[in-house]
């Protein structure tokens, strides 16, 4: 069996290269939409929301 800490450190990079794959493919699809302006506005409200984010998934991680 896995050790206990492993699993959860794999689960924890596993949870945060989905969030950079998603907010990487919105972040593109916000360019395409709106240009450079928009794309800049959707970085910053991306900032909070990542942050957020990754808190939860660090208190995931320590859950299990």
């Amino acid at each position: 069996m896995l050790p206990k800490i492993l699993i959860s450190t794999s689960i924890q990079y596993y949870l945060t290269f989905i969030l950079i794959g998603v907010c990487v493919g919105y972040l593109k699809f916000i360019y395409s939409i709106g240009g450079k302006f928009v794309y800049i506005v959707a970085i910053f409200l991306l900032m909070g929301i990542i942050k957020n984010v990754i808190k939860t998934i660090s208190q995931i991680g320590t859950k299990i």
